[in-house]
């Protein structure tokens, strides 16, 4: 292991803007990389990370997923992504009965349709920058038609996704503006599963809360 030759900071942007020759360098020559600024260790190698993610006693989500989060400590938040087996296991049980493959295959078509519609946007000849005008937009499309949101506040609530995942240079995700928008955002999605729990509809968070 050599980490002296390698420098991964994960909250430089100028690295974030183009970062596989430093990963290269890190599955090449630190494939398990200490970083002594912020003291964290990353695997960088397929085989290693696969290891890791099936020994859930030595390498613990519960601990936090990014780096910002990281706690010696567990963290007591309910979500299934801070959790390990057993407890995560038994939450993943029962989103699978309302994430079923026929759900998936019914979101087909609508799916289709978003991506024509953004398309066709494109006028030949004009800059069309992909990430911003389609990858950037259509998860959020996809996961609001899997929820059932409204129509009216889809754009809201997009939105409100984006600004979760604001970085703040020097400090990564967790800061004042990410931390609002995942409060609206909670704050939004505990009143839709109320709503559904008294109203069954033909979507997911109905099919979730029966379950």
């Amino acid at each position: 292991m050599n980490t002296t030759t390698v420098n991964w900071d994960p909250f430089d942007e100028d690295i974030d803007t183009d970062p596989y020759e430093i990963w290269r360098a890190l599955r090449d020559d630190a494939p398990v990389y200490h970083n002594e600024k912020y003291d964290f260790w990353a695997l960088s190698r397929h085989a290693d990370v696969e290891f890791a993610h099936r020994q859930p006693l030595v390498y613990s989500s519960a601990h936090g997923t990014v780096l910002e989060m990281m706690s010696p400590t567990p963290m007591q938040t309910g979500m299934m992504i801070f959790q390990d087996p057993p407890a995560h296991t038994h939450l993943r049980s029962l989103v699978s009965r309302a994430f079923t493959p026929r759900r998936v295959a019914d979101l087909e078509p609508r799916i289709r349709e978003y991506c024509r519609t953004m398309l066709q946007s494109w006028e030949p000849g004009a800059p069309f920058d992909y990430v911003q005008q389609f990858g950037a937009l259509l998860p959020a499309m996809v996961i609001a038609e899997l929820l059932s949101v409204p129509e009216s506040d889809r754009p809201e609530i997009r939105d409100t996704i984006d600004t979760a995942f604001h970085i703040e240079p020097g400090v990564g995700m967790i800061n004042d503006i990410s931390i609002m928008a995942f409060a609206k955002l909670y704050e939004y999605l505990t009143a839709l599963v109320t709503e559904r729990a008294a109203d069954p509809g033909d979507d997911m968070i109905s099919a979730l809360t029966l379950a």
